[in-house]
């Protein structure tokens, strides 16, 4: 049988449930046993501490948000000055394997 762990609490504890409020959660979800009261009960509790969190947060600021920064920069390379094409490429390509085709002895002189 495993040993039960105090991590769930901690965890708790940490989002702001006081002591009495995780000893009733534990209540309630050993009396009513089926997934959908558990969930319910869950959802309740977390909404309610949601709605105590909201109040305390902020919007970032310009300076330490991230819809205001240049995080994508796009960056345009500079085109050469002869656009080269696949098919010229791979016409180049057939010349200098046309070049080594013909006998080994043939370009000695």
């Amino acid at each position: 049988m495993p040993t039960p762990s105090n991590f769930p609490r901690l965890v708790l504890l940490e989002i702001g449930m006081s002591q009495d409020d995780i000893v009733t959660l534990e209540k309630n979800l050993t009396e009513k046993r089926s997934a959908k009261e558990q969930k319910d009960i869950f959802r309740d509790i977390f909404a309610a501490k949601t709605k105590v969190q909201k109040g305390n947060l902020e919007r970032a600021g310009e300076e330490e948000g991230l819809l205001h920064q240049n995080s994508r920069k796009p960056e345009v390379e500079a085109l050469p000055e002869k656009l080269l094409t696949y098919s010229m490429v791979k016409k180049k390509k057939e010349k200098k394997a046309d070049y080594f085709d013909g006998p080994w002895h043939g370009n000695l002189f």
